[in-house]
């Protein structure tokens, strides 16, 4: 769907955003009334979750993540707006009569035609079990974790899943938060993504706009008074005084794990979200940037010619070198691709993807496991390994 800006005619829609969707009325046997109790409350009125609260009343559409009409073709009639969803809704009727909404595929328009059922047609829209001839690195969305429960996982607006090894009875899939986990082939999937895919470059344009979305504003910790919060307190703008950033509980707010211990899914997760890593990244391109720029401000006292050039000379040496360690570690990835593929020619021993991971990030028997598990994922070749081999 398209972005429209408004014209500057006043503050509050002079920076202001908005969708243009389909105009229609949701069915009335597709709805139903929903009493949102608590605004963040638990039942002793304590705030459990914060910046919560008010909103504008909300009916509840009816969305089919099963997608159990099978072989029943679809079409679809409008595409809607979802007060409780950032992703769009499409009403569609069915040939038997039925008629139900599903999330919007990115693309799809008035008059497309869906399908679900097992041997049905690998398009944009259709759902199908991952263990059907779908070929890899296939886009998916409305992804089920337990047969006959619909989809679970990737329904939020703009996200996609990618497909990438079928081995026994599960499936790898790597999900929007980089996490890389194991599904059984028997759980269904919708192909192509989720619509809607610029939500995050929406602009409110004000304050009541976010209010009707039921979400109250953000306080920063240091503005607050100590007895609030413990970056608070200080005689003007002052530092949180602590090496950390903290919770308003003391607990780290950056970096501390979320997840529960000991759950069930443990083991079918290979490879844990990289939220830390892209912070890891972000934070070691920020020190090269930094290093270049110290590097140049050093050589700003003179303003001769000569100088000038030697000043670019050396960031262009700086630059160059920052790219071949770069180009050193892309060769270590590819001597090491080289050696996994001469040990899987000589011995010709299958061992399974999911066993190599499983060895890799909990028993930990294998040296430079982060390298080879760069090259498990991203190379498609290495799906057969020999640990015991690779170690020696």
């Amino acid at each position: 769907m398209a972005i429209h800006l408004y014209k500057t005619s006043n503050p509050s829609t002079r920076n202001g955003t908005v969708d243009s969707q389909v105009k229609s009325n949701p069915r009335n046997n597709l709805i139903y009334g929903q009493h949102r109790c608590g605004k963040g409350r638990n039942a002793r009125g304590i705030i459990t979750a914060g910046h919560r609260g008010g909103g504008h009343k909300r009916l509840y559409r009816k969305i089919d993540f099963r997608r159990n009409e099978k072989n029943i073709y679809g079409r679809i009639i409008t595409i809607e707006y979802d007060p409780n969803r950032n992703a769009y809704i499409c009403l569609i009727h069915y040939g038997d009569g039925e008629k139900r909404y599903i999330l919007h595929p990115r693309g799809a328009i008035i008059g497309d035609t869906i399908v679900s059922g097992t041997e049905v047609p690998i398009k944009m829209g259709n759902a199908l079990p991952l263990s059907t001839d779908m070929p890899l690195g296939t886009a998916i969305h409305n992804i089920e974790i337990t047969l006959g429960k619909g989809g679970q996982l990737v329904r939020a607006a703009g996200a996609v899943a990618k497909l990438i090894a079928k081995e026994g009875k599960s499936a790898t899939l790597k999900l929007p938060s980089g996490e890389v986990r194991l599904i059984s082939k028997n759980c269904s999937a919708t192909v192509g993504q989720v619509g809607n895919v610029g939500v995050n470059q929406k602009s409110l344009g004000r304050a009541g706009s976010k209010r009707w979305l039921g979400k109250r504003p953000v306080v920063r910790g240091v503005v607050m008074n100590p007895v609030d919060h413990p970056h608070g307190g200080g005689e003007g703008r002052a530092p949180i005084g602590r090496k950390k950033p903290t919770t308003p509980w003391g607990y780290p707010a950056l970096g501390r794990r979320s997840r529960k211990r000991n759950k069930y899914s443990d083991n079918l997760i290979l490879r844990r979200r990289s939220k830390m890593t892209r912070i890891r990244r972000g934070y070691i391109a920020r020190r090269r940037r930094t290093k270049i720029r110290l590097f140049a401000s050093s050589f700003r006292g003179a303003h001769s010619r000569l100088t000038r050039t030697i000043t670019q000379q050396k960031i262009r040496a700086l630059v160059s070198a920052h790219r071949d360690r770069d180009r050193q570690k892309r060769n270590f990835r590819r001597l090491w691709i080289t050696r996994i593929n001469a040990v899987i020619r000589e011995k010709g021993v299958s061992y399974s993807y999911s066993r190599l991971m499983h060895d890799l990030y909990k028993r930990r028997v294998l040296l430079n496991r982060k390298i080879l598990a760069q090259i498990a994922v991203l190379n498609k070749h290495c799906l057969y390994m020999i640990s015991n081999e690779i170690i020696k």
